[in-house]
């Protein structure tokens, strides 16, 4: 289950999983696992999916129904979005500065 701290721990890392697995054992309440870390990489790239416009409305109405399944609260969801836009935010950012 997705919640609000573990999206914390996910953030401290900037979605670096190699960073977490490095540093994890440091953690005083590790509950963090390389399923929930996916889970969570896979909706914030479901979430850029949505923004671009690139997927429909079953998509969409799929990955909802996965995000109740899977996190907490509708608190947990709206942190999700937020990193999801953070980092969509900072790929166009890249890619400006790459033009």
């Amino acid at each position: 289950m997705i919640t609000k701290e573990l999206l914390e721990i996910y953030n401290r890392f900037n979605g670096d999983i190699d960073g977490w697995a490095r540093m994890s054992h440091f953690e005083k309440d590790n509950l963090m696992t390389d399923n929930i870390w996916n889970l969570i990489k896979l909706f914030i790239q479901n979430f850029i999916k949505i923004e671009k416009g690139i997927v429909g409305e079953k998509f969409i109405r799929k990955n909802d129904l996965k995000l109740i399944e899977n996190c907490d609260s509708n608190e947990t969801i709206a942190e999700l979005k937020k990193l999801a836009l953070l980092e969509l935010c900072v790929y166009k950012t890249r890619s400006r500065l790459n033009e």
